[in-house]
């Protein structure tokens, strides 16, 4: 399947590198709301999705957008470019990896191998959850605890405030969740549970 591109990094607010001091929702929410000159808003819908979709998807209230998401693990939907948006989690979370450091850039291949199920693990056990390495309804609906919304003009940007960094991610019109190649600065890619070539995922197409 080929990967649509729809709109450019230059619509997404500006990925943060690593927190250097904590920060609450409420500063992530009023600097964000500024740099879009949006309104911070949660909206009455619920939202509705599946991995049926063929797309990480979401409607109204972003903190429910992920509970019917996955599962992405080792074996389900390894090769995906779902798992590139849950790895720019763990990159916001600095989850530890394998060699003891925080999950970083050059980790993010929409690839769930032995790095990113060790990574996943160590994040559950912080969220008091089920050490699995699956990211299933469970995992992803504490994940989307920690998403804000910025109501946009044809797309929502949704930010991931993790506990030492913050992603942001687009929600188009029909609620695909987009997220960031990781070294090309004017692409991004739909969060969708086809095949993702890792070069694509760190370079674009």
């Amino acid at each position: 399947m080929t990967t649509r591109t729809r709109t450019t990094r230059a619509t997404l607010l500006p990925i943060t590198t690593r927190k250097t001091m904590a920060r609450g929702k409420r500063g992530l929410g009023a600097a964000a709301t500024m740099a879009i000159g949006g309104v911070l808003a949660l909206a009455p819908t619920p939202a509705s999705a599946s991995v049926s979709q063929g797309y990480v998807v979401g409607a109204g209230v972003v903190t429910d957008d992920w509970g019917d998401e996955g599962p992405l693990s080792a074996s389900q939907h390894s090769n995906s470019y779902a798992v590139g948006l849950w790895q720019w989690v763990l990159w916001a979370e600095a989850a530890p990896e394998t060699n003891g450091t925080a999950f970083d850039l050059g980790d993010i291949d929409c690839r769930f191998g032995a790095n990113t199920t060790y990574a996943t693990k160590q994040l559950q056990k912080r969220w008091r959850l089920s050490q699995d390495g699956i990211v299933g309804k469970a995992t992803f609906s504490r994940a989307d605890n920690e998403l804000i919304l910025f109501e946009g003009s044809g797309f929502d940007t949704v930010a991931y405030s993790g506990s030492e960094g913050d992603i942001y991610f687009n929600r188009d019109d029909v609620g695909v969740y987009t997220f960031p190649v990781v070294y090309k600065d004017d692409e991004i890619l739909d969060a969708s549970y086809s095949a993702a070539p890792a070069e694509v995922c760190e370079y674009g197409n």
